[in-house]
């Protein structure tokens, strides 16, 4: 169990909480045709930046049922998202990065990265495209997939999210067409789950 009382954010004019970066699609786009939306104006984009850092304590850094270990633990995320001020289309590109620190193992000090974009393309009035890609890497946590506090290293997953739909409106309704995939990059061979489960 971990628990974590968070500073204040140092925010420029963000957004929203830096916990979720990702937001979705819709709710990025409508920034995107708002004029009196406040942040940071760089040529036709807006621009959102925000960081915030966190100090906790975790009472089982590993994550195992045999010998819990407890440390203090520091962490920092920030993000950087830039939502196009346009009449017509819209584009949406976020970046985030967090740190992960723990006062008595840096073994287990992890960093993570996610970003993507997010895009409109208005045919007609009434129909449009959005497409999307997101890039995510990270640890696994201690305790789950492979990784384990018996294993000298922590196990780093790289996830790739894209999709997009075409929509189209009617005088009385509206309808979506579209597709979505995931794809995960195996980073290590499999390790047996009988063995894995042998080990917590």
């Amino acid at each position: 169990m971990a628990c974590f009382a968070s500073g204040t954010p140092v925010v420029a004019q963000g957004l929203g909480s830096t916990s979720a970066p990702a937001f979705t699609t819709s709710e990025l786009l409508q920034f995107g045709q708002q004029t009196d939306a406040h942040g940071i104006r760089v040529g036709s984009f807006m621009v959102f930046p925000s960081a915030s850092m966190g100090l906790g304590y975790d009472n089982n850094v590993f994550a195992s049922s045999k010998d819990t270990r407890g440390s203090l633990t520091y962490k920092a995320d920030a993000t950087v998202n830039a939502v196009s001020n346009w009449s017509r289309h819209a584009l949406q590109m976020y970046v985030n990065g967090s740190g992960n620190f723990q006062d008595d193992f840096s073994s287990e000090n992890s960093g993570a990265l996610r970003t993507g974009a997010s895009g409109q393309l208005d045919v007609y009035r009434d129909l449009y495209v959005r497409a999307f890609v997101d890039f995510a890497m990270a640890p696994e946590d201690r305790g789950t997939g492979e990784s384990f506090a018996d294993f000298n290293r922590m196990i780093n997953t790289t996830t790739v999210k894209y999709g997009g739909y075409v929509h189209k409106g009617f005088n009385r309704g509206w309808t979506e067409l579209g597709a979505s995939a995931s794809h995960q990059p195996a980073s290590v061979p499999s390790f047996p789950r009988h063995l894995r489960n042998s080990l917590t």
